[in-house]
């Protein structure tokens, strides 16, 4: 059974009092005269105020408002909220405020974006203090999801600052399990011959010092392979990499032809050991008949 009790009044409040329980004089809902609710507390300072954990079951749980939805969570100044920003067109999550790290967010322990992401400020991963858009404490491993690092800037110098000690490996994919269509490598020695090392210095915009090495337009012409290209097609860089392997190729070309002509030098010396022994026969031959 359960029981309503009228026209209670507290602190010079009247208010509506509906108990679930005969037996208990607790005061599970309340509603005061100035239309506040309040469930679990016989003093709703809000329109709704739950003492008690709230529960949603299989419903949603929808907040409107004509401007913003605001919600927070907690009543004091740097707690966590949520607010759906119209004039930005997105959601926004305040962090707590008052700390070093201004509006300050952690997210436990697992966080999956499905798109992409728009980021205003820096980024840490492994550190809390981060010094620039991207600040990394930590190793980079990239897998078979990407292939390409892509470094750019205005006007197009890079600088590479390390503070610390530097090395490192390059390891090439090469095994036969990823490759297909194996055949002998079919460029000309008259080709790579052709390829013509020069000396420069390149622009401003690219730092004005003084190098030396291929263009990659005339690379292009040549040995096509060898260049590198970008997204419009036009000879970007030279794969410098691949020059080993044309070397090696000539390398071995080379070989071969010091055999040969080392073969072809012991037969001459055979020859001339032959006629030597023929010409020393004849000598001796003549010094008899002169006698």
């Amino acid at each position: 059974m359960h029981s309503l009790h009228m026209g209670k009044v507290l602190a010079a409040v009247i208010a509506l009092f509906i108990s679930f329980n005969d037996i208990s004089t607790a005061d599970e809902l309340v509603v005061t005269e100035s239309g506040n609710v309040g469930i679990g507390t016989a003093t709703p300072s809000g329109k709704l105020d739950v003492q008690g954990d709230i529960r949603a079951g299989n419903s949603n749980i929808y907040f409107t408002k004509t401007n913003h939805t605001y919600t927070a969570i907690g009543d004091t100044p740097g707690y966590a909220a949520i607010e759906n920003a119209v004039d930005y067109n997105a959601l926004m999550i305040l962090g707590r405020s008052g700390t070093p790290k201004g509006r300050y967010v952690q997210l436990w322990d697992y966080l999956q974006v499905m798109g992409g992401m728009d980021i205003t400020g820096n980024v840490g991963i492994g550190t809390t203090t981060p010094q620039c858009p991207l600040d990394v404490n930590g190793n980079l491993q990239y897998r078979a999801g990407g292939n390409k690092v892509q470094m750019t800037s205005t006007p197009g110098f890079l600088a590479y600052l390390i503070d610390g000690n530097l090395w490192g490996v390059s390891i090439w994919a090469s095994s036969r399990r990823f490759k297909e269509d194996i055949r002998d490598l079919d460029i000309s020695s008259e080709k790579i011959h052709a390829l013509n090392p020069v000396a420069f210095k390149w622009i401003e915009e690219r730092g004005g010092k003084a190098d030396f090495g291929l263009i990659a337009e005339e690379v292009a012409e040549i040995i096509p392979e060898l260049a590198a290209y970008d997204e419009e097609g036009k000879p970007f860089s030279v794969r410098y990499e691949l020059l080993s392997v044309l070397l090696l190729k000539e390398l071995k070309k080379q070989k071969k032809l010091n055999e040969r002509l080392s073969e072809q030098l012991q037969a001459l010396k055979i020859d001339n050991q032959n006629f030597e022994a023929r010409l020393a026969k004849l000598e001796r031959m003549l010094e008899k008949k002169q006698k």
